[in-house]
């Protein structure tokens, strides 16, 4: 309403995340550091570094 989002009441933002799937990214993380690279979905199947240029 009027391009807002309402913030529930109370603790958190009202999203559950996986644990599972948390600690998938941290491995990943700890393995290969920080993603630089991101699916460029106007060639699917490639990846882009970033800056975007």
């Amino acid at each position: 309403k009027n391009n807002t989002v309402p913030v529930p009441e109370g603790h958190g933002l009202g999203v559950t995340l996986s644990q599972e799937r948390l600690a998938a990214c941290h491995r990943d993380f700890v393995e290969n550091g920080p993603c630089n690279k991101y699916h460029d979905p106007e060639k699917p199947g490639t990846y882009r570094r970033l800056p975007l240029n």
